[in-house]
This record gives structure tokens, sequence and C-alpha cells, in this order.
């Protein structure tokens, strides 16, 4: 049922945008050419229907060649009312033509089969659910009435003067037909004004919902015309929906498409649709037009006709236009912060260059021998300070270059183990004059790994650093990497002070440091981690930190065998190979993972 229902919406949608194109271009206003197109639908239709009762009512009582000439007539009279509106562009003189020719045709029709006992007279109910139908207001409907009411006159006059000879005597069981198929034909359109008529209670309904819904709650058509429409004071729109008219009307040419689409899919048995889109608001005398982002939620009736909830989305559209431009403000300010940055770092690895430089000559005598052993002592301080600020200059420039997208990989297949026996020994020097033990596990059989070489031994060193650094001594660092499948994973675990919970999800930002009374002790910029966290990006690898305050921190980076940017597979997987390791917590990058012992 549902389905036939839509059907037949379909089919009255596209006579009417048939009978649209035939409307005069002069004719703007939407109800007045919503007017125009209802009145030349009726005219067309009933110039067949007039012209199939006039058959029927003279088929046996007329010659062949008359009855033709009478169906001509009568098809050409009905056609020239909808040339008359079509042309001119008025349907006052039109409407009333073709009140005029109703009630003669009708009346006529009646008087060729019987007079006023035969059943065709119930068709002088025509006129008036016509009239009404294409105007739809009081005076239309009176004026059906009284188009409807002459047809009793009009059927003796044709009985007694213009057709005394071709009158049928009787009643035909056959004359019930034309009654019966107009009822049949009318009887949706009828129940359509009746709901009109009766909008007191369904207004009422349709209202509660909207104020319910804080919305404009529509009832449409399955082709998209507007049968009723409310509206909450909380969410008014500014529009007049106007009963008839298209609601594609009012949206945006660039978003009709999407609406088309959204109907389609309903009248096809989708259930609910929603669809974004804009539309036209503020079109009324000395308003400025404008469209207005709306979200247009239609929902599927059983009765085959559709609810629509629509909600201006101005705000929401206005707070995202916000949020990008402060993105976009945020994202410039990074940009100009890290070119700074870059800026400022070459500035001063020049200097710092001459000052390292000439320090190292003057502890070495190669411009004469210090007189002083302060002396000796001061220019080792300068030398070893500026190397200090050079690393931290260094280090500035990689992250700057990481964060801008400019630091470049060259990835190569080296071998893993001896890569890491050359960070283990740049780092043992260290880990003696701080007392802590530095041990590594490596399996002989590891293998290789495609990468840039430098950069993960860099990766390394920074954690080694870190590691020792945050150990006291007697403490101990272990280095390790198994190889899981596909992918080797390098973990650097300490015994040293650990970090605190809050300080987790921070720690591997540029210049960010665990913040408490202990670590305050430990120099640094905190930009290992940093620059740690880029290089694993670049790599296309994974970061997890386990740490407990007291207890040490456990950092582990994963990065693939065949290198960034390949697909990993199994074909190179040893057998009896690990499965890699899962993540616990996600912090919303996909590159890095922070996960706390419970």
């Amino acid at each position: 049922m549902i389905a036939a229902t839509t059907r037949y919406g379909v089919w009255l949608a596209g006579f009417s945008d048939a009978c649209d194109r035939l409307v005069h271009g002069g004719v703007v206003d939407e109800d007045a050419r919503a007017r125009h197109r209802r009145f030349i639908g009726a005219a067309l239709a009933g110039s067949f229907a007039s012209a199939g009762l006039i058959a029927f009512a003279f088929a046996g009582a007329l010659p062949v060649a008359m009855l033709m000439a009478a169906l001509c007539t009568v098809l050409a009279l009905g056609w020239m009312t909808v040339l008359a509106a079509t042309l001119s562009g008025e349907t006052r003189i039109p409407e009333i033509a073709a009140l005029a020719f109703c009630s003669a045709v009708i009346a006529a029709s009646v008087a060729g089969s019987g007079g006023a006992a035969s059943p065709l007279m119930l068709l002088a109910l025509a006129p008036v659910v016509e009239a009404f139908g294409v105007a739809r207001s009081r005076r239309s409907l009176l004026a059906g009435a009284v188009a409807g009411f002459c047809v009793l006159p009009l059927q003796a006059l044709f009985g007694a003067f213009i057709l005394p000879g071709n009158v049928m005597s009787g009643v035909s069981a056959l004359d019930w037909m034309a009654p019966a198929l107009y009822a049949l034909m009318a009887w949706p359109r009828l129940g359509a004004l009746l709901q009109r008529e009766s909008k007191s209670v369904d207004a009422v309904s349709l209202q509660a919902v909207a104020t319910a819904a804080g919305a404009v709650v529509l009832r449409l058509s399955p082709s998209g015309e507007v049968i009723e429409a409310a509206e909450s004071e909380a969410n008014a729109i500014g529009i007049e929906f106007q009963p008839g008219e298209s609601l594609l009307r009012h949206v945006h040419v660039a978003d009709r498409v999407a609406c088309i689409s959204a109907l389609a899919g309903l009248g096809q048995g989708e259930g609910r649709r929603n669809v974004p889109a804009r539309l036209r608001v503020g079109a009324g005398a000395g308003a400025k037009e404008r469209f207005a982002p709306c979200s247009l939620e239609i929902t599927a009736a059983e009765d085959g006709e559709l609810l629509a909830v629509l909600r201006d989305e101005t705000r929401v559209a206005t707070l995202e236009a916000m949020l990008d431009e402060a993105s976009e403000k945020a994202e410039r300010g990074e940009l100009a912060k890290s070119r700074f940055l870059g800026a400022v770092s070459h500035e001063l690895r020049t200097p710092l260059n001459a000052i390292i430089g000439f320090s190292d000559m003057m502890l070495h005598g190669m411009a004469g021998v210090l007189a002083d052993e302060r002396q000796s002592e001061y220019v080792g301080l300068i030398k070893a300070s500026g190397e200090h600020l050079l690393s931290v200059v260094n280090s500035i420039l990689d992250v700057s270059r990481i964060e801008a997208g400019a630091y470049g990989i060259r990835p190569e297949p080296f071998p893993v183990k001896d890569a890491l026996d050359l960070t283990r020994s740049m780092m043992a020097h260290l880990a003696e004059v701080k007392g802590v033990a530095l041990t590594m596990r490596v399996r002989p059989d590891i293998g290789e790994i495609n990468g840039d070489r430098r950069a993960v031994q860099q990766m390394i060193i920074n954690l080694l650093s870190n590691a020792i650094k945050f150990t006291p001594a007697g403490g101990s660092v272990e280095l390790e990497a198994v190889r899981y499948g596909s992918r080797i994973s390098f973990s650097v675990a300490d015994t040293g002070i650990g970090i605190s919970q809050n300080d987790l999800c921070r720690i591997g930002q540029p210049f960010v440091q665990a913040s408490n009374d202990v670590t305050r002790e430990f120099e640094g910029t905190g930009l290992g981690l940093s620059v740690v966290k880029g290089l694993v990006r670049l790599h296309d690898g994974e970061m997890t930190i386990e740490s407990d305050p007291g207890e040490g921190t456990r950092v582990t980076i994963t990065l693939p065998v065949a290198g960034p940017g390949q697909v990993e597979g199994t074909e190179g997987d040893a057998p009896g190979a690990k499965p890699a390791p899962k993540l616990l917590i996600d912090n919303g990058d996909r590159n890095e993972a922070f996960r706390k012992r419970a």
C-alpha cells in the first residue's frame, strides 16, 4: 500500500512539473505559480474527462461524425482555457470560463442520459471540488457551488430545446460508472482538502512536535511539497512555508541534489535521511536575503507522507568557523615559533663553534701556555658550557626541522647489533661517571633493519642519556632489542625516579619535563624525547612509555624492519617470532602511546 501511494505521488509530482512548465514566465510569486499550476493541471485533465463523459453520454444517440465533432470541440475549448492562462499569466477569466465549460458539459451529459434522475447528476459536485482544489479559498468554494447549481437548469434547457431528439430514455446501470470513476480519482485530493479543513486538530499536534523538538517541523508529500508547517519559537529560522510549494524552492542550488537524492531514497523504502543544506531566509520585503546552514532530518511516515525536522545550524557553523580560525592561528603561531627557533639556532651555532674551537686551542697551548691553573680551569668551563649550549641548539634545530617536515632521512639496511654496540660504547663513559651500571641484551642473529642509521642511533643515545641522567648512583640502565616478526623493538629501562601519571601524558612534547621537586635538580631542556618521538614518526614506528614514580621507567620504540613507507608482511618473519606487543592506552597519535602499570 505504501509503495502504491509512493508511486502515485511520484507520478503526480511528474505531472505537476509538466504543468509548471506551462505557467507564464512572468508569474514569479510561488503562491501564484502554484495556483496557475493547479489550474492548468485541472483544465488539462478535465478536458479529457469531459470528452470521455460526452462520449459515454451520447455514444448511442449521436451519429459518429457529430460525436467526433463534439469531442473535438470539448477538447479544443478545454485547451483554450489552458492556452489563455499560459499566454496572459492571468487565471481569473480562464477559471470562470473553465467553470462555465464544466457546468455545460455536465449538464449536456445529464440531459443526454435521462435528465435530472440520471446518476450523472452527482457530477454537479465536480465544479465545487475542482474550484476549491485550484484556488483554495472561500470565494472559489462559492463560485464552484454556483456552477454546480447551474447544472440543474442547464440540463433542463439542453433536454427541452437543444438536444430533444438525442435524449436517451430511462436510466441505465452503466450511468453510475462515470460518478464512481470521478469519485475514485478525486478521493485523494478530497482527502487532502479535508485534512486542510481539519487543520485545527492536526496543527496542534504538529505544533506540539515542533515545540518539543525545538525546531521547524514540516509535513511533506513524497515529491517534497509542503503540506503543513509548524515552528518552535526557540528555533524559528525566518522562512514562511506555504502549503503546496516545494521545499526545494528554499534550498540553495548546490544542495538541491542532496535533497532530491534523500527524497528518492525515502521513496525507495529508506526510513530516515539526514541532509545538511543551506536554506534561503530573510527574502521578504526590506530584508536582506541570505542562506542559513540547516540540518534537515526527513522521516518516512506510514501513509506515504514525509516528516521533516529542520534546525538552524548557524550557531554551530559559526563556532566551527571560529574553531577553524583559532586552529589556523595556532598553526601559524607554531610555524612562526619553529622558524624563530631555527633562525636563532642557526645564528648561535657560528659563535658557539668559534668559542669551542678557540677555548680548545687555549687548553692545548696552541696560542701560548696559560700562566695560571685557574685560567685553564676557566677555559675548560667555557668549552664545556659551549659544548652543552651547542647540543641544546642542535636539539632545537632537530625539533624545528621535524615539526616543519624538513628533516630528511635516508633509509638503508644496516646491522642492528653494530649500531647498538656503538651507542653503548658512546654512553659507557657517562654511565661510569654517574655510577650507573649499563647493560645490553641483543641476540646475535637479530639481523638488519632498513632505516636511517644516524637517526636510529640518535634515538637510542637520547633514551640512554635520559635514563642515565634520571637514575641515581648505584642504579642500572638496560638496553634491549627484540625482533617481533616484521618489527624490531628497542627498549631502554632504568631504575630511576620514574614519572607520575599526571606528567606521563605530557612527556614527549618540546621543552616538557616531569615537574616535581626531585627532577628539578637535573639539567635538561626536555627536547630529548621530543626528538625521539619525531624520528619515530618519520620511521612509521611507535613509541610507548611505562613508568611508576620511584620504580623506574621503560621507553620502547618499535620500528618496521622493511623501513618507513613499506607495506609490512610476513615473508621476512623469523620462524617462531613473537607477535608484536599491543599498546594499552592511546593518547590520540597513531605513532605514539603511553601506558602506566597498575
